[in-house]
C-alpha cells in the first residue's frame, strides 16, 4: 500500500518541483526587507543562546505542554463528547475541529500583518501561552 501510495503521490511532487523551480529571484524590495542570513558557527550559536535563549525555552515548553494536552484531549474526545450529551451525533468532531481551524487561521492571518518579526514572536508566544493556560484550567475544572 506504501509504495501505490508513492506511486501516486509521485507525479504530484515532480509538479511542485518545476513549479517551485519557476519562482522568481528576489527583487530589489525584497532583498532591502530582508537581512542577510550566513552561515552560523559555534559561537554564533552560543551568542543566539545568549540573546534569545529565555524566548526559545519558553517556546519549547508551551509547546510542549500544548502538544501533550492536545494529545490528552485526542485521546479522550470521543468520552469528553459523550460526556457532554454529544453521544449521537458523530459530525461533533468535524464539526469542532473546523470550528477551531477556522480560528486558528484567522489568528494567523492576523499575525502576518505585524511588521517586525521579534514582535510578532513575542504576539505567538502571548496567544500560545494564552491557549495553554485555557486549556489547563477547562483540564483541571
Amino acid at each position: 500500500m506504501p509504495g501505490i501510495l508513492g506511486i501516486l503521490v509521485f507525479p504530484i511532487f515532480l509538479l511542485s518541483c518545476w513549479i517551485l523551480s519557476l519562482i522568481p529571484t528576489p527583487s530589489e524590495d525584497d532583498v532591502i526587507l530582508r537581512s542577510h542570513r550566513s552561515q552560523l558557527d559555534h559561537t554564533g550559536r552560543v551568542t543566539i543562546l545568549k540573546n534569545h535563549g529565555f524566548i526559545i525555552t519558553l517556546f519549547v515548553i508551551i509547546y510542549l505542554l500544548l502538544t501533550i494536552i492536545r494529545d490528552i484531549r485526542d485521546n479522550f474526545a470521543s468520552n469528553i463528547c459523550y460526556r457532554l450529551g454529544y453521544e449521537d451525533s458523530p459530525s461533533i468532531f468535524t464539526t469542532t475541529e473546523f470550528i477551531v481551524t477556522l480560528i486558528i487561521l484567522l489568528i494567523l492571518r492576523l499575525l502576518c500583518r505585524v511588521g517586525n518579526n521579534y514582535k510578532a514572536l513575542k504576539i505567538n508566544l502571548v496567544i500560545s501561552s494564552l491557549g495553554m493556560f485555557l486549556l489547563l484550567i477547562s483540564t483541571i475544572s
